[in-house]
């Protein structure tokens, strides 16, 4: 069957409707066409549509299950009976959204989320506590049996929004063993008046998430007359997180790093390979430590090469750095021929 995207697409659409009516004009599909166009252009289809939805298995039915029914007024009970049934894909905001819009009791749509292992759950279930006014105690009993996600961050922005006790939630981000505790830690901190001291014990002990990120960023808000730049050095050097070279640039360009400090941080992830596949792409502080910091140019050459494409940076480490003509059309040639 058919999969479901995200969003609508002409070439969803296309197809959906030459499945369901072989003899209408799919001609009138537009390119800026949302799930509420659709609706409201294939009313006469509605049951067959309805059907569709109560029966694909893949992608995302449950966000066109909410807009059709928010917007193209679909039976609810309809939409109800197909989330129930059509636990797939990210699902458990737009149970939520449900909620917020009368659709559905927020009993019912708690029900759905608590048992949802959907990668917005945590997102849905902070929205119910703020948005929906669940209660805390429903709150504590889910985001604690959560397995998926970052439910840390959650906790964090529940404190920060007043619902939910400070205390609770340094207990909760003490005993986390998924996401970036590290990390809510230190938000904890910077928003909710947690003591640095305990974020400290947090980024000391944790396996998970970017501790580097997390002891840089303390380090910044706090100040070395209370944490030591020899503390957050610790932290850097253990740190098994591939998001290195944001809080090692830091640690350059405002406390006195050397270059080679650096170098020696990122070389365990060339060995490893993992500076491909980081989240946020290092060429950028990479050509940026080449041109203000005398990072040596065949150096940063190298990394670049292994990053994630960006071709903007390669025409800037041409323009400014040095960097041959020759180097460049190399590796957009590289980029194009994995393309």
């Amino acid at each position: 069957m058919l999969k479901c995207p995200n969003n609508f697409t002409v070439d969803f659409g296309k197809k959906l409707i030459e499945y369901l009516d072989p003899t209408a004009d799919i001609s009138m599909i537009k390119y800026n066409w949302c799930w509420k166009d659709f609706g409201e252009q294939f009313k006469y289809l509605e049951s067959k549509i309805m059907r569709y939805f109560e029966q694909v298995k893949e992608g995302e039915p449950v966000k066109a299950v909410f807009y059709l029914i928010h917007y193209c007024k679909y039976n609810i009970e309809w939409g109800k009976k197909t989330i129930e049934n059509n636990q797939i894909g990210q699902f458990a905001y737009y149970t939520y959204l449900m909620a917020s819009n009368h659709y559905c009791t927020c009993q019912w749509a708690e029900k759905i989320i608590e048992n949802s292992q959907s990668e917005d759950r945590n997102k849905a279930i902070l929205k119910m506590l703020i948005v929906n006014n669940s209660k805390q105690s429903w709150f504590k009993t889910v985001i604690m049996n959560s397995r998926i996600g970052d439910p840390s961050n959650i906790v964090y922005f529940a404190v920060r929004h007043n619902m939910l006790n400070r205390k609770w939630a340094e207990n909760f981000i003490s005993n986390c063993k998924i996401g970036n505790p590290s990390y809510a830690a230190f938000l904890m901190v910077r928003d909710c008046n947690s003591d640095y001291k305990w974020a400290q014990i947090i980024i000391d002990n944790c396996e998970v998430g970017d501790i580097a990120m997390s002891a840089v960023s303390l380090l910044r808000i706090i100040g070395n007359s209370y944490i030591t730049i020899k503390w957050v050095n610790k932290i850097i050097k253990k740190s098994n997180n591939c998001n290195i070279c944001f809080p090692a640039y830091i640690m350059v360009r405002d406390y006195g790093f050397s270059i080679q400090w650096f170098i020696n941080i990122v070389n365990k992830y060339i060995i490893e390979d993992k500076l491909f596949f980081q989240k946020y792409n290092p060429s950028y502080i990479i050509y940026i430590l080449t041109r203000y910091h005398n990072l040596n140019r065949l150096y940063a050459e190298m990394i670049i090469k292994k990053c994630k494409k960006n071709n903007h940076i390669i025409d800037l480490m041409v323009r400014y750095c040095g960097s041959s003509k020759k180097w460049a059309e190399n590796i957009k040639n590289r980029y194009n021929n994995e393309i």
